[in-house]
């Protein structure tokens, strides 16, 4: 292999480049035509000065450029990091002397050799896949091998490797190798001494650790793992020590401050809590450990237990200062008072908050001049020789007000002295509460003579009344005091049947008995219908019922007319709908009997009849239908362009029919109108509605006229007949859903009472009004007035 086989890829690069740098730099010689020889000879002494000039300079270049790969060379071949080079199979295509040295052998031994044969044989599989690793990704690739020189020496290495492009545009791979032999077995060696340094630390019987200021655990011996509770090193270490101190970890932000402040402690007392909650106090000695800068590495320090040690001490304070929180933190005030001076020897804190004072300014005081201020000069309660229990009193407090007290004075021993006992209990809240109950009786009071119902409340026992409300009175004519004299069965006009409810009521203690119907007497002997709740109560240990009685007299009433009511409405209903139903039979079964030409004849004849019969159908299917639709108050409207004088007269033309039948003929007077906006299918049913009830009550011979106006905005629309008239007191009562009038019912004129019904509801939607006027034998005018605002132009 020659030298330059063996040099860097580099070099080859640099020295390609420069010639043909020089290569572009050359020209071809070119004679110019049409000159003498003289001319001729001076440029070829010019273009031959020229090359001598660009062959100097080649020269230059190459010296130039073998310096540069000499320099390169040795730059390569005696670099003190091992460089090798590999192409995407493994193979060696560069290498220095350092890296040959490395490995034991010559350089030319290396050069396209595989470098797998200097791995450790079980670790073939890592170099192969540090390898592709470092092929497929960008960057640096690291990896720790065991080589094996030539000889068969092994050693620990460390590869890093990048990716890179050779020549001919295959992916390599350019890999320093470094030599950590040494490093590894230093760490070994450390490694030992920290094995022998951990077994002394977690022999010595003292709790140790170490940690980062941020309270991370560095070390920690078995003994501190053992003391908080944990079962392993492992978890102990995953703990911060800021989340094992007692209070907060604002607490061990603290603690760190002041460690980092003074350099150590001695015998500083921290608690702690354990893994299962419980505290500990324990004896902290700790330093912290410095790098040669001053900056802090960690910090170092024992813990020593002395829960117990503190848990005797607390059992000794506890008993001194026992007598102190049993007197402080008693619900009364409590004031220990000399018998004979009646001096206030020891109050507690209930007592200072009672009188509005601190503790200090009632200890010397007279008792009876603060605490009883009615007594004068002396207490009679402490003056007795006997104890007293629950003696009203009143204290003057601080502010002047009186507060109402109840006390207890007990004679007790005290250090081989007597003294007084004297125990004060605030009693306002029961005073508020007698206040409250007294009110609450007095608004169950009103509440009881307020109700709508007749309530009264009887004795289970004796079935006596022994309460009333005046409602009560009203509705049996008894006064208070006869109700008080008589049973709740005494005003039932079936007592069995009474008695019998009354005992399932009183067995159902829980539950209100509710009598839909029942029958009662009143005081002269009237018998109505009342509707009764029952339900059992229990005041001071005794049973009583509660009864409540509502008398349902206008409502069966009411429930009677609305039977009549839908007694008569299913009769029109009826009786409507057969009319046109019999009348289409009749002509179907006419039609039927006819030979096939004359009943296709007579077909377009009957046509007609059908059709009038199918809208009268149609007509008592909407009214019903809205009628039930305005009851429950949804009418919705479809509002648009509408002109009122041709909608008037569609709905005439329509019913044109039925009015000759009866022989009534319309008479318009239509006024030209702009259009509006309106429902024009609804309101077409209700000039429809209006023309039929004309119609119906029309005389024969008679005229229905129809008459349309506009007034300030407002569309007058009037029907006026000449029939029966209307009772004025039945005028009113005709807009409501199934009414009407009472001659209409006597002459057998079919109708529902649904028809003015439907019209008001649907007049109402647009936001009009609709009246009547009429005459006893003399006729009706029913005026719809309907705001017209959206007035446009006039239809010629």
């Amino acid at each position: 292999m020659s030298n330059e086989e063996r040099q860097p890829n580099h070099a080859l690069e640099l020295r390609q480049a420069a010639e043909e740098e020089l290569a572009r730099s050359k020209r071809p010689l070119a004679l110019t035509p049409g000159k003498g020889t003289e001319d001729l000879l001076h440029e070829l002494q010019v273009h031959q000065i020229e090359l001598e000039m660009q062959n100097e300079e080649l020269r230059r270049a190459q010296e130039e450029l073998e310096e540069s790969r000499n320099k390169y060379k040795d730059l390569w071949d005696f670099a003190p990091v091992s460089c090798f080079t590999f192409n995407c199979h493994g193979r060696i295509t560069e290498a220095n002397l350092t890296g040959a040295s490395l490995l034991g052998v010559y350089l030319h031994e290396l050069i396209h050799h595989g470098f797998g044969q200097f791995v450790a044989p079980e670790e073939i599989s890592r170099w192969d896949l540090h390898r592709l690793e470092a092929l497929g990704q960008e960057g640096v690739v690291n990896c720790d091998l065991t080589l094996i020189r030539k000889g068969g020496l092994p050693f620990f290495a460390q590869l890093h490797s990048t990716r890179t492009i050779l020549e001919d545009g295959s992916p390599a791979l350019r890999t320093t190798v470094v030599d950590i032999t040494e490093s590894k077995r230093a760490k070994d060696v450390l490694k030992a001494a920290e094995t022998d340094h951990r077994v002394l630390f977690d022999r010595v019987p003292s709790s140790l650790y170490r940690s980062t200021p941020d309270g991370q655990f560095l070390a920690m011996n078995q003994a501190l793992v053992d003391l908080l509770g944990y079962t392993s090193v492992q978890e102990l270490m995953n703990v911060n020590i800021a989340h094992l101190f007692y209070r907060s970890p604002e607490e061990r932000r603290q603690w760190v401050d002041k460690l980092l402040r003074i350099g150590e402690f001695r015998n500083v007392e921290i608690r702690v809590l354990r893994k299962d909650g419980s505290p500990l106090v324990l004896l902290e000695n700790s330093h912290v450990v410095r790098d040669e800068a001053g900056g802090v590495l960690f910090f170092e320090g024992s813990l020593t237990d002395i829960t117990d040690l503190k848990r005797v001490e607390e059992a000794l304070r506890e008993s001194e200062v026992l007598q102190r929180i049993l007197l402080d933190n008693l619900p009364a005030g409590v004031v220990i008072v000399d018998p004979v001076t009646r001096v206030i020897e020891r109050v507690n804190d209930h007592v200072a908050s009672l009188f509005g004072a601190p503790v200090e300014h009632l200890v010397g005081q007279r008792c009876h001049l603060l605490l009883c201020p009615t007594c004068e000069g002396a207490c009679p309660v402490c003056d007795m020789g006997q104890d007293v229990d629950n003696s009203d009193r009143v204290m003057l407090r601080m502010d002047g007000s009186r507060l109402p007290i109840l006390k207890t004075v007990k004679r007790i021993q005290l250090n081989g002295q007597e003294k007084l006992l004297e125990c004060f209990v605030d009693v306002s809240e029961r005073k508020q509460a007698e206040e409250v109950l007294r009110e609450s009786e007095e608004w169950y009071h009103q509440l009881f003579e307020s109700a709508s119902d007749a309530l009264f409340l009887s004795a289970s026992d004796t079935g006596l009344i022994v309460e009333a409300n005046t409602v009560a009175s009203e509705l049996y004519g008894y006064n208070r005091d006869e109700l008080l004299t008589k049973k709740s069965t005494d005003l039932s006009a079936e007592p069995e049947e009474t008695e019998r409810r009354i005992q399932e009521a009183q067995t159902a203690p829980d539950q209100v008995i509710r009598i839909p119907l029942r029958l009662h007497r009143k005081k002269d002997g009237t018998v109505f219908p009342v509707e009764i709740t029952a339900r059992p109560l229990f005041v001071k240990g005794r049973r009583f019922l509660l009864v409540a009685a509502r008398d349902i007299t206008e409502r069966k009433e009411l429930e009677e007319r609305i039977r009549q009511v839908r007694s008569d409405l299913l009769f029109a209903v009826s009786h409507d709908l057969k009319s046109p139903i019999q009348t289409l039979r009749q002509t179907q079964e006419m039609l039927g009997q006819l030979p096939p030409a004359e009943a296709l004849a007579r077909f377009q004849e009957y046509s007609e009849i059908w059709r009038r019969s199918l809208q009268r159908l149609e007509r008592m299917i909407n009214n019903l239908v809205d009628s039930q639709r305005g009851e429950e108050g949804r009418f919705p409207l479809l509002l648009a362009p509408c002109d009122p004088v041709e909608l008037v007269k569609r709905v005439t033309e329509d019913l044109t029919g039925y009015a000759l039948s009866s022989q009534v003929t319309f008479n318009l007077k239509l006024q030209p109108a702009p259009e509006g906006s309106c429902d024009e299918e609804a309101l077409s049913r209700v000039v429809e509605n209006l023309l039929i009830n004309a119609v119906k009550f029309s005389p024969k011979g008679g005229k229905v006229e129809v008459r349309i106006a506009l007034e300030d905005q407002t569309l007058l629309l009037e029907v006026e007949d000449h029939g029966l008239g209307i009772p004025t007191q039945e005028q009113a009562q005709l807009f409501q859903p199934f009414q009407r009038g009472r001659s209409a019912q006597q002459k057998r004129i079919p109708g529902t009472g649904l028809g003015l019904y439907v019209c008001r509801r649907i007049i109402e939607e647009h936001n009009g009004s609709v009246s009547l006027t009429s005459e006893e034998g003399k006729g009706t005018t029913v005026i719809v007035r309907l705001p017209w605002r959206d007035a446009g132009r006039k239809r010629p």
